[in-house]
């Protein structure tokens, strides 16, 4: 290929409007070599700009060595340390919190880009880590070499450029560069394809590896590009009011499933959440059945059934009640419930004579939309008011047997595992205090049968599964 230095004024003679140019620079060598190609241009204003994660004992060093060879090319260089709040930091805070450094320079500094130093073997790596994970299209589109931001833009002119390249650029201008220590760490799934995987390959393919990924890399942005057009045309249909975006579901659910999944990823990249495919997935799922999915940053997805049914995607109110239902059952006897598919029995038994049956019923249902059952033995005393049976409420909580404080219900529900979508739909036993069972899961403490008791409630709960139009009301 031609040379690094053409290639880096080539790119940015094609991407990039003004002069004012900030470079992410860690100290390693593709870093290190991105600086001095866009120096030697001598065509730009430049800050270099270094991050320290301080996750590192040597971190402080990279920052010395970084300033001063800045300096060696007349270059000024903004460093900042990251402020640690505990002992482990994820490796997506990690990066959230280098990027927010970017972006506070590039509008301080008045930059009109931030270039980063990402190569072919990045690209190859992130596309072939995507594949291993389990990813979509828009997941094989790998690092993007140009990313809009406020004011600026993201560039990375050397996607293009292997390290081989970047080795002997190093070599031949006789340039001194940093090692991450970290990286020769396998203790991270990432870490092992560059270090190990991605070298079998390159070593025992007899294809080009690197070539192909990025090939591939490339491939999948030519379409994911096509479909995101059209999703576009689609997007005019959502309403946006009081922090909630929602469509029409008859709308969504017409769509083709390929195109209805980038249009829920679009909606959330917009407020800035980056979706796995599982969540997707799990939306996919509401807009079947019904649900809600508890996404980060306070944002929910559910249905909203006020007027017409709309997939909505935001903030919901606080307080507001999300639950499919709320039934009062008979005092004694049986009470149905076609809403939730429940048949529920309420029994009072002698304490002695059913002494064998005191015995608590935790047998939790595997599937909500399968016929399952549960039963469980309370006291009398415990139950204020009446008994009731609902799916939960924004701010439950229950205090487990054998425990001395209460728990939130949702610290439960992911304690159990109980999966994401059926937690919203997930009965609960209730008087006017608060919960006494969830069923099927925990019971509280409070609803333990004292010895002196005479008799016990015994509830017994049977289920053909859950309705397919059980509908929240939201």
């Amino acid at each position: 290929m031609k040379g690094i230095v053409e290639h880096v004024r080539e790119f940015l003679i094609k991407n990039l409007i003004g002069k004012r140019i900030g470079i992410g620079v860690s100290g390693g060598a593709d870093s290190i070599t991105l600086l001095d190609a866009v120096c030697s241009l001598n065509d730009y204003s430049v800050f270099a700009l270094h991050f320290d994660h301080a996750v590192r004992p040597e971190s402080g060093d990279d920052a010395k060595f970084v300033e001063e060879f800045a300096k060696s090319l007349g270059v000024e260089c903004v460093i900042e340390r990251m402020q640690k709040e505990g002992k482990e930091i994820s490796e997506n805070k990690l990066r959230r919190a280098r990027y927010d450094f970017f972006e506070r320079n590039a509008k301080r500094l008045k930059l009109n880009a931030i270039l980063t130093a990402h190569t072919a073997n990045d690209q190859a790596e992130t596309v072939l880590f995507r594949i291993m994970r389990g990813t979509g299209i828009h997941g094989m589109k790998g690092i993007p070499s140009i990313r809009d931001a406020e004011g600026f833009v993201f560039l990375r002119p050397l996607i293009d450029v292997r390290r081989t390249d970047i080795m002997r650029y190093i070599s031949n201008r006789n340039l001194e560069y940093r090692e991450d220590s970290s990286n020769l760490s396998d203790m991270f799934f990432r870490n092992r394809i560059r270090n190990q995987i991605l070298p079998f390959l390159i070593e025992h393919s007899q294809c080009d590896i690197i070539g192909s990924l990025n090939s591939l890399a490339e491939s999948a942005k030519l379409d994911e590009d096509f479909f995101y057009s059209i999703v576009e045309r689609e997007l005019h249909l959502w309403s946006m009011e009081d922090e909630k975006i929602s469509v029409p579901l008859r709308i969504i659910k017409e769509l083709h499933p390929a195109l209805r999944s980038r249009c829920i990823h679009s909606i959330l990249n917009r407020i800035g959440i980056f979706p796995a495919r599982d969540v997707i997935e799990s939306i996919e799922d509401i807009i079947v059945i019904g649900g809600r999915c508890d996404l980060s940053e306070g944002v929910s997805v559910w249905i909203n059934h006020s007027n017409e049914d709309r997939l909505t995607i935001g903030r919901p109110i606080q307080g507001l009640c999300l639950s499919i239902n709320e039934s009062a059952l008979s005092d004694l006897g049986e009470t149905i419930i076609p809403s939730m598919g429940l048949k529920i029995s309420v029994k009072k038994k002698e304490y002695r004579k059913d002494i064998a049956e005191l015995k608590r019923s935790e047998i939790r249902p595997k599937d909500l939309q399968k016929p399952w059952a549960a039963s469980a033995n309370i006291s009398e005393e415990s139950v204020v008011g009446r008994l009731i049976v609902r799916t939960r409420l924004q701010g439950d909580r229950l205090q487990p047997f054998g425990m001395t404080g209460t728990k939130k219900l949702q610290d439960i529900f992911i304690d159990e595992k109980i999966p994401l979508l059926e937690r919203d739909l997930w009965p609960l036993l209730c008087d006017d205090e608060g919960v006494l069972w969830i069923i099927g899961v925990k019971q509280a403490e409070r609803t333990r049968v004292p010895k002196h008791a005479e008799e016990i409630l015994h509830i017994e709960v049977h289920s053909d599964g859950l309705p397919n139009d059980s509908k929240e009301i939201a």
